[in-house]
Order: C-alpha cells, then structure tokens, then sequence
C-alpha cells in the first residue's frame, strides 16, 4: 500500500488516514505493524488499535496521523498528528511526540512540525492550529516557539497524569503568521 510521504531534509514523514491505519492493523501481522508504527511494546500497540477501533474521527471532527521516520535507519522515530481537525471551522489541533530518548533534543520534532504546519495550512486549508503542553513541557513549548506560534494562556487543570491535575499553556498558529 503507498502511503503519501513528505520529505525534510532527515525525515520521511508517512501521513495516513484513519482509513489507512485500520488497513495497517487489519493487513499486516501484529510484529509487522509494530515495526511499521514504532511501536516498541505490546501496549503501544494495544493503545493505537484500541482508538483505531473504537475511532477517530466523528462527524464533525478527523485525523491525520504522521509518522516520523528517519532517512539514515528507516526507524520510526516518533509521530505528529493533526486531531481534532474541524474541517467547517478551518482549524486543527496539532499533537507530537519521539518515542525514545535517543532521538530527542535533535531538532526533528522542530522539523516535522514545520513541514506537518505546511501541510495544515497549504492542502487542509487551515486559517488556526493549536497545540498546547504541560507548563513544564519546556522541550515542547521550543518546537511550538521555533515554528511560531503564539501561547495565547493557560488551560487551568488541563491535564491529568501521574494522579494529578496539571495546567497547560494553549498555543495557536494563525495563516497570516505563518512563516512558510
């Protein structure tokens, strides 16, 4: 199955519908999958066909999930996704994460989420994205910061991890600021 594929400089970047990861899960052997994924524990696997599953999308919202992989290894480093894609409003949310220390601090977030922004904006037509991250996500405010969005404030209690509530800062991209 050929995926469409964007090119950086050190990145293939695979972008696949909600359509296109259920094919993955429903054609390719559980060992397969991982390795095409990234996944490197069952319950990664798990996690991803649970919401393949019981789905992304509704009808007013999609997905499109973008997976990172490294020219150099052919390794899935990590993903970024556009959820909560409003295609009536114009907007999306933006999410990404590198699955393992090893490939983090090296600027491939920072390069996926420039060319998945262009992609928001030149083929979706998006006029917003946001993003938003634990106020203690400094990694994470650098990637948003570096492709110029704007931390307009502060999710009170946004997030639940470790048993308890944290904020988040809510950060947004408009068209017109867009650097691309």
């Amino acid at each position: 199955m050929p995926f469409h594929t964007i090119e950086t400089d050190r990145l293939n970047i695979i972008l696949l519908s909600p359509e296109e990861i259920a094919e993955v899960f429903g054609s390719r052997t559980r060992t397969e999958a991982k390795l095409f994924f990234g996944f490197r524990t069952d319950e990664g696997y798990d996690a991803e066909k649970y919401k393949s599953d019981h789905g992304y999308t509704n009808y007013r919202t999609r997905l499109i999930k973008f997976l990172l992989v490294e020219k150099s290894t052919g390794i899935t480093i990590g993903t970024c996704s556009l959820h909560h894609w409003f295609p009536a409003e114009f907007r999306s949310e933006m999410g990404y994460h590198i699955y393992q220390d090893e490939h983090r601090n090296k600027g491939y977030m920072t390069e996926a989420a420039a060319a998945v922004i262009a992609y928001g904006f030149q083929e979706l037509r998006l006029n917003r994205i946001e993003a938003w991250t634990a106020v203690d996500n400094a990694e994470s405010m650098r990637v948003l910061e570096r492709n110029y969005f704007k931390n307009e404030g502060v999710l009170r209690q946004r997030i639940f991890t470790d048993g308890q509530f944290k904020d988040a800062f809510i950060f947004a991209l408009l068209r017109d600021e867009w650097k691309g």
